[in-house]
């Protein structure tokens, strides 16, 4: 519960990935979480984003490991499956999945820094 200033924070898994991963409701992420069904995120474990992130080629491995995050959810990338690449404002960037793909492309500069 929060006192409507401070945002509401929900973690993947604290226990696995600490606060660093933590997906805050304070209006940078204004889409809709059921496009997000079917995704565990408390379920996640270190072994299943692995498994999503081997799925890329080698340098976009590197890259989504870099990145560590979607900018527009701050989900963990592989955390809803394999990360989905994209190209905005000429610099790839990887989202947690492809339902973020309408937000960053209508909003790029809060997004991409």
């Amino acid at each position: 519960m929060t006192d409507g200033k401070t945002p509401e924070r929900h973690t993947i898994d604290d226990h696995m990935f600490g606060d660093f991963y933590a997906h805050d409701h304070d209006g940078d992420a204004d889409h809709d979480h059921d496009d997000h069904a079917g995704h565990d995120h408390g379920d996640m474990d270190n072994s299943a984003v692995e498994e999503a992130i081997a799925e890329l080629p080698e340098a976009d491995q590197a890259a989504t490991r870099a990145q560590k995050t979607c900018p527009v959810t701050n989900q963990l990338l592989g955390s809803m499956g394999t990360p989905y690449k994209l190209t905005v404002n000429d610099k790839e960037v990887f989202l947690c999945c492809q339902q973020c793909e309408a937000e960053i492309k209508a909003n790029p500069e809060k997004y991409l820094q």
